[in-house]
């Protein structure tokens, strides 16, 4: 027995080297990996607090500088109060607004920003603040609205809904884990799960401190998601698009509308307009994604690459919420196949998150839409008419 259990601790204490070697060896010589965000009670996924550092993203394959203000959002700290002339919109979202692939001057935070700016009327002045957060569910953007971005009095609160997740991650039935929980009572009212959320605080916690696990994790999903490409499986987030919805899909829908709608309601009696924006994958945007998971989806399942995006905006429409689709354009603006131009595309890789062009074609999709509803500046007439002409 002694034997056994002298043999069992020299393996642990092994393990433990090895395991220390390569978390040494990943500190010293590997690339400081992006910025994990650790699990908030009260809002979800979060970043930490007051952080700039460069890290590396696998994605652009470059260092990024990445800063958090006082409430762990990308970019500089905001005052609570606004002085007067200041008009002020929050961009609510993922990783997709977050942008941790471009500098924070390419965001379409930022690149709103300066649209606004240099088209401002006199005496207004426009902030733009980038309130995404990696992972997030459009559940925890609720609950970050109610207890953190209502504090800095926004004049509009953008939703950047992810068109290939949200609809996913904001269903405890079909996300791999939910950190906000919403459900929908008996009468149809929205109501949340106090700790109802199914989380991973080990995975974040080593995740948070160890490099070597930040790094063989994304490295591991990666291979997961490229496995199962090739083994031609749909995923919980292909079925998004598929015009027949599983009934899971459709209590996932009606439960992201009960979200938004009480979203609206909220930012309405706080005397801003709420203002919903599809963000284009690159499934609805080029031939060779939209070709791929249409061979994974069965036939029955009546494949649509724009269905999420026209579902949610008959949401809106039936919510009276103005909602932003932008596929068409993206569409428009992009080379018809992945093999093609690559220096035109608008996702990383040409499948991935948005790149600098993405997040330029982005805010300028949704600059020409919030001066549309009258919600900001136009354009003239003169600047749009040369834009649509070098898109062509």
């Amino acid at each position: 027995m002694k034997r056994w259990s002298r043999r069992i601790g020299v393996e642990l204490l092994t393990l433990l080297v090895i395991l220390a070697v390569l978390e040494a060896c990943s500190r010293l010589f590997a690339p400081v990996p992006p910025l994990a965000t650790h699990h908030d009670p009260l809002v979800g996924a979060r970043y930490p607090r007051s952080v700039d550092r460069r890290v590396y993203n696998p994605e652009s394959k470059r260092p990024i500088r990445f800063r958090t203000n006082s409430d762990g959002f990308r970019g500089p700290d905001w005052t609570h109060g606004k002085r007067p002339g200041v008009r002020r919109v929050a961009i609510l979202g993922d990783s997709f607004i977050a942008a941790e692939g471009v500098e924070e001057k390419e965001t379409l935070a930022n690149r709103l920003e300066d649209l606004l700016s240099v088209h401002t009327r006199p005496g207004e002045q426009w902030e733009v603040m980038n309130c995404g957060i990696a992972g997030s569910s459009t559940a925890d953007q609720l609950a970050l609205y109610r207890n953190v971005v209502r504090e800095y009095h926004p004049d509009i609160v953008v939703v950047g809904y992810g068109t290939a997740t949200d609809v996913v991650d904001n269903s405890r039935e079909l996300a791999a884990h939910v950190r906000v929980s919403f459900e929908l009572t008996e009468g149809g009212e929205l109501s949340r799960v106090r700790g109802g959320g199914k989380t991973v605080p080990i995975s974040e916690l080593m995740a948070r401190w160890s490099r070597f696990y930040s790094w063989q994790k994304g490295r591991t999903n990666r291979l997961i998601k490229e496995l199962r490409q090739r083994a031609d499986q749909p995923s919980r987030i292909d079925w998004i698009f598929a015009g027949q919805e599983p009934e899971k899909m459709q209590r996932a829908w009606d439960l992201t509308a009960a979200i938004l709608q009480q979203l609206d309601q909220e930012t309405g009696q706080d005397g801003c307009q709420l203002v919903v924006m599809a963000v284009p994958c690159a499934i609805q945007v080029y031939r060779d994604s939209e070709r791929e998971l249409g061979e994974r989806l069965p036939e029955s399942s009546d494949f649509d690459p724009l269905h999420p995006s026209e579902r949610l905006a008959g949401i809106c429409q039936q919510g009276g919420i103005p909602c932003l689709l932008m596929a068409k354009d993206f569409r428009h603006r992009a080379p018809a196949r992945l093999s093609t131009r690559q220096d035109e595309w608008l996702f990383f890789n040409g499948i991935g998150h948005l790149n600098h062009a993405g997040h330029r074609a982005a805010a300028e999709n949704l600059f020409a839409f919030l001066g549309s509803q009258q919600l900001a500046p136009q354009e003239p007439a003169s600047v749009r008419a040369d834009r649509s002409r070098r898109k062509r």
